[in-house]
């Protein structure tokens, strides 16, 4: 199993029998690309985790070229299908808790918030910066977009050789760790820069994962130290937690996972 992360919170993760799962598709606006769109060669899976403008704009055209399953909660593909012309046979609207079960992957919803105090006017700022640029899109983005705080998904996902994935991107509070504890990921891929370095700690350690992968910290980009942030992240988890892997990916670049099974008990 390989996993490369483009930025923000896209990712793909492309199993040992070479199907693939791309996260909230958000590539060619994005202006710390590493690569375009059309280098994503083929998807099968589609996951949202809310309607937020950099997470949704490559969507459309990825569902022309690729006709993946589209995963989001059921009030965001309700959502989707409303503003965007998308087909609703592709459209699998998960409650909290759901599971699904493929061939290849299953995957479980588990409903998050998105809503962080004191920071909705910056993201709003942000939004319409870019809608301007966005004129034919402007309005769907607009209509998508308030939902997006309040409508929020994280999603477990596992592969066929048990390997387990947490894609997470909310909040870390009590009822966010009461709702995850019992994944047992062997890989977390965490938005970082939106929780305190101490709660994602605390998470991480009620959780359990053997990586941390960081996400969204590119948005910090010409603001923050991104790398003097992450590096403190990184410190405080592994502190906290000493058998984790703070793993920051290299943007565009694959990383392979091999599941390390443990022997049975006799």
């Amino acid at each position: 199993m390989r996993i490369r992360w483009i930025d923000t919170s896209c990712f793909e993760i492309e199993s040992t029998e070479g199907k693939r799962i791309v996260t909230d598709p958000y590539i060619d606006e994005c202006p710390n690309h590493p690569i375009i769109s059309k280098e994503v060669e083929k998807m099968d899976y589609l996951l949202i985790t809310h309607t937020h403008f950099d997470h949704i704009t490559q969507l459309d055209s990825y569902f022309e070229q690729h006709r993946p399953k589209i995963l989001a909660s059921t009030i965001t593909g309700m959502r989707l299908l409303e503003q965007m012309d998308l087909s609703g046979q592709c459209i699998y609207g998960m409650e909290d808790g759901e599971l699904l079960d493929f061939e290849d992957f299953s995957f479980t919803r588990i409903s998050g918030h998105h809503t962080i105090p004191n920071r909705k006017e910056r993201h709003l700022m942000r939004e319409s910066v870019v809608l301007d640029g966005l004129p034919t899109m402007e309005g769907v983005y607009k209509s998508l977009m308030y939902g997006g705080y309040n409508d929020f998904s994280n999603f477990q996902i596992e592969t066929r050789d048990n390997t387990r994935i947490l894609f997470w991107g909310g909040t870390v509070g009590r009822e966010d760790i009461r709702k995850a504890r019992d994944l047992r990921p062997d890989i977390i891929l965490m938005q970082i820069p939106s929780n305190p370095s101490e709660a994602i700690a605390e998470f991480v350690k009620a959780v359990g994962a053997s990586y941390v992968i960081p996400h969204h910290q590119d948005s910090y980009l010409g603001v923050k130290d991104v790398d003097n942030m992450m590096e403190n992240f990184g410190k405080i988890i592994t502190e906290r937690n000493p058998l984790v892997k703070f793993l920051p990916l290299i943007p565009g670049k694959w990383y392979e996972f091999q599941k390390v099974l443990a022997p049975m008990a006799k």
